[in-house]
C-alpha cells in the first residue's frame, strides 16, 4: 500500500510542474477580474458623483446602492459560471485530480460530466427515497481486482419538498462524493454504518453495537439481514472500524457506508464541490492536494485492504 511519503514524492515530481500551469492560469483569471471590478467601480463612482454632487440627490444615491451591491453578486455568480467552464478547471482536474487517481490505481477512468445514478444512490439504503434535484459529476470507474469494479463521483441532491425543506432546516440532502465497489459474491450480511442518531432519515433494520467505545459513541450500525447465526464481527472488525473513527476524527466529514447483495457503499459528505482549484489563493500547497488524495483513497483502501483482501474468504463461506 502506497504511503504518505510515496505521495510526497510523487506531487513533488509529477503534480508540482502542472500546479505551476494551474497557478499561471489562476494569475490570469485574477487579472481580468480585477480589470473588470476597475471598470463596474468607475462606473459606480460616476453615477454615485452625479447624484451626490451634480443633482444634489442623496436620497437616489441610497436607492442605488441596493442595486449596485445586486449587480455585484449577480456579477460574482456569473464569474463563477464562467471560469468553471475555462480551461483553468478542467486543466486542474485532468492533470492534478484525475493524475493522482492514476498515481492510486492506473486502471481507473475519468468522465467529468457522468456520475453516480440516482437507483444506485437510494439503493444504497443509506438515505430514505425522496423527491430530489439529482446532479452529479467527476464520475470515475475502474477495477480494484479482477472481478471487482470500483466507480464513484461528486454528487449534488437537493430536496425539492419545501414542507421537507422547512422540517429538516436545509435543502440538501447529499453534497459530496458516493462510492459504489460490485464484488462477485453475496454478502452473508447486510448493514449500514452512519453517524449516531441518524436513524431518524430511514427506520429499516436493527440496531447493532460493537462494544468498541469510541466507534460506538460517534457512529451507528442498522442490520438489514443476514444469514442465520452470521456473526457480524467477521466483517465488522476492530480495524475496520476504527479506520472509519480515524477518518471522521482526521477530516470531520460525515461517513456513511452500507453493505448491500453484493455491492459496498460510501459517502462521504462536504460543505462544498470538492476537487475543484483555488481561485483566490494558490493551489501550490501540498495539504491541499493532499486532503484530496485523502478524500479518493479512504474508500478505495478501505474496500480493497479491509475488506477484500482480509475479509474474502469468511465472506464467501
Amino acid at each position: 500500500m502506497k504511503t504518505d511519503l510515496d505521495f510526497k514524492s510523487f506531487y513533488h515530481e509529477q503534480l508540482l510542474p502542472e500546479l505551476d500551469v494551474v497557478e499561471k492560469k489562476r494569475f490570469s483569471i485574477l487579472i481580468q477580474l480585477a480589470i473588470t471590478s476597475v471598470i463596474v467601480l468607475g462606473f459606480f463612482g460616476a453615477y454615485a458623483y452625479t447624484f451626490a454632487i451634480i443633482w444634489q440627490a442623496p436620497l437616489m444615491l441610497a436607492l442605488y446602492i441596493p442595486t449596485f451591491g445586486f449587480v455585484l453578486l449577480a456579477a460574482y455568480k456569473t464569474f463563477d459560471i464562467i471560469i468553471k467552464n475555462t480551461s483553468f478547471y478542467d486543466y486542474f482536474k485532468k492533470n492534478i485530480i484525475f493524475k493522482t487517481i492514476l498515481y492510486m490505481n492506473p486502471a481507473m477512468r475519468y468522465d467529468k460530466k457522468y456520475f453516480i445514478s440516482k437507483d444506485q444512490f437510494f439503493n444504497s439504503e443509506i438515505f430514505k427515497e425522496e423527491k430530489v434535484k439529482y446532479k452529479g459529476d467527476d464520475y470515475v470507474v475502474g477495477n480494484l481486482e479482477e472481478d471487482v469494479t470500483i466507480e464513484f463521483s461528486e454528487l449534488h441532491i437537493k430536496y425539492v419538498d419545501k414542507d421537507l425543506i422547512k422540517e429538516k432546516k436545509t435543502e440538501t440532502m447529499f453534497l459530496g462524493i458516493f462510492y459504489k465497489a460490485r464484488l462477485p459474491f453475496i454478502f452473508p450480511i447486510n448493514f449500514v454504518i452512519e453517524p449516531l442518531n441518524f436513524s431518524s432519515e430511514i427506520e429499516k433494520g436493527i440496531l447493532y453495537k460493537t462494544g468498541i467505545i469510541e466507534f460506538d459513541s460517534k457512529f451507528q450500525i442498522r442490520i438489514l439481514k443476514k444469514n442465520h447465526d452470521y456473526n457480524p464481527s467477521l466483517v465488522l472488525t476492530d480495524e475496520f472500524l476504527n479506520g472509519i473513527v480515524k477518518f471522521s476524527e482526521k477530516f470531520l466529514n460525515e461517513v456513511h457506508i452500507s453493505f448491500v447483495e453484493n455491492n459496498i457503499y460510501a459517502a462521504i459528505h462536504h460543505d462544498k464541490e470538492l476537487f475543484e482549484p483555488l481561485v483566490f489563493s494558490s493551489n501550490k500547497k501540498f495539504d491541499l492536494i493532499h486532503m484530496h488524495y485523502q478524500d479518493l483513497s479512504f474508500p478505495i483502501n478501505l474496500i480493497k485492504n479491509v475488506i477484500i483482501n482480509q475479509a474474502l474468504e469468511e465472506l464467501a463461506a
